[in-house]
């Protein structure tokens, strides 16, 4: 399994501190069935914490998922600055999940490529013991 990051979202996170294993670390809760939130049409909120905060005072990203396939960071906020998705930012994202629905392998990687996004090899680490 694949985690997709666009510029965007690798921009953002950087600036807020968190590491790709913070990103990581969330697709693999939503792995084990560890959702936060299923926002329907293969999108997913999860809570990632603030470093040596708690997830209290952390962030939460909603990814494209797709369990066992892909998933693809679309947005990420500080839970301080806002607790929900907007109406019109759920319809928004819901319309770009149909789209990234019908990808294909290739399709995904040619976006990776043209726009540099960041890939992630998702695997959980205790399972390589």
């Amino acid at each position: 399994m694949h985690l997709y990051l666009p510029s965007n979202f690798q921009r953002q996170s950087s600036k807020e501190g968190l590491t790709d294993e913070d990103l990581k670390t969330a697709v693999r809760r939503a792995e084990k069935g560890l959702i936060d939130a299923d926002l329907g049409g293969h999108l997913i909120k999860q809570r990632i914490p603030r470093s040596g905060q708690g997830a209290a005072r952390g962030f939460r990203a909603v990814f494209f998922y797709k369990r066992g396939e892909v998933s693809v960071g679309l947005h990420l906020f500080p839970k301080s600055s806002k607790g929900n998705l907007s109406r019109g930012e759920l319809e928004a994202y819901l319309k770009l999940a149909r789209s990234f629905d019908e990808f294909t392998d290739g399709q995904l990687a040619e976006l990776t490529a043209e726009r540099r996004w960041k890939v992630l090899n998702i695997h959980d680490p205790e399972e390589a013991l």
